[in-house]
């Protein structure tokens, strides 16, 4: 049965854990029709990537890390509380993702992991059992209702290890494999951040990178659009911007734009993310404070290349 309200994990993402130099905490806001058009924040969001790296499927992997949560913005917290978290493993270098997987420990209470096997030229995508809820004419709210059942479908070894649902169900369940991916090699979304942070625009302000995303592959271009200071801290950080879309027009138009700021030191660290949003726009903005007090050097993961 899913968590309550109460049951709700405390994330603190404002307070960077112990052991983590490279951690970066941010205020997600948004502007628009529905607010006015004044920033109104949401959620904190933090991106940070493993001191140490993974062994998996016979690789050292790097573990890379976005978490969103709710837990200190009333109104979005009393709508729909979101524990949100991406992570994804991803070999250093050029870079290609191992495998990633999306979990939510607030209302959705959702976990899916996609499992890319480029050296089979597939893709399998596994999810969490879903809680099916029965509600009665009199209770609207009621919680009683029953697991989803059904076989879990030949999970890998790796997946195995949650503890079972009640029935002796298992937790993860095969959602489906979608065979003839042509792509050999692709970074996830969080990957190509990271690729992005390490790429050298001095001479090229055009690049392309593959990425992972559910059961495609999709080509994403990148753009520098030049320097635009930011003012953090009280003060201004210098900054160049790129911007990031679909490479496919039509595409591009559906699903708008990203443009991110980065440091323009060494660090190349990830200051803002402005998202283009139905009806106005999404800002991911690095906290002062957590600019401030950045321990790391621009990350673990040796990207580029």
């Amino acid at each position: 049965m899913p968590a309550g309200a109460a049951d709700y994990p405390v994330w603190n993402l404002q307070q960077r854990p112990s052991g983590v130099p490279d951690y970066l905490s941010y205020v997600l806001s948004y502007r628009g029709l529905f607010t006015g058009f004044a920033w109104k924040s949401l959620a904190d969001v933090a991106i940070y990537a493993s001191p140490e790296t993974e062994a998996f499927a016979g690789r050292e992997a790097c573990a890379l890390y976005l978490r969103l949560s709710t837990e200190r913005h009333r109104v979005a917290e009393l709508f729909h509380p979101v524990r949100y978290q991406w992570k994804s493993l991803v070999t250093p270098g050029p870079g290609r993702v191992l495998l990633y997987e999306e979990t939510d420990e607030g209302k959705d209470g959702s976990h899916e992991v996609v499992w890319p096997r480029w050296d089979q030229g597939r893709i399998e995508l596994f999810r969490k059992r879903r809680w099916q809820r029965q509600r009665s004419f009199y209770e609207d709210d009621a919680e009683e209702g029953a697991w989803e059942s059904g076989e879990a479908g030949g999970l890998p070894d790796f997946l195995k290890g949650h503890e079972p649902l009640p029935g002796g169900l298992s937790y993860f369940i095969h959602r489906k494999t979608v065979e003839g991916i042509e792509a050999r090699s692709a970074l996830d979304p969080l990957g190509m951040i990271y690729a992005i942070r390490a790429a050298d625009f001095s001479n090229r302000a055009r690049m392309t990178f593959k990425v992972l995303f559910g059961d495609e592959v999709r080509p994403y271009q990148v753009r520098y659009l030049g320097n635009d200071p930011l003012e953090i801290d009280h003060r201004e950080v210098n900054a160049l911007v790129v911007e990031i879309m679909r490479q496919e027009k039509d595409k591009a138009r559906e699903e708008g734009w990203l443009k991110l700021w980065l440091s323009a030191d060494s660090r190349r660290l990830p200051l803002q993310f402005v998202i283009d949003a139905p009806v106005g726009k999404m800002r991911i903005k690095v906290t002062d404070a957590s600019f401030r007090r950045y321990g790391g050097n621009g990350g673990i993961c040796p990207f580029g290349g």
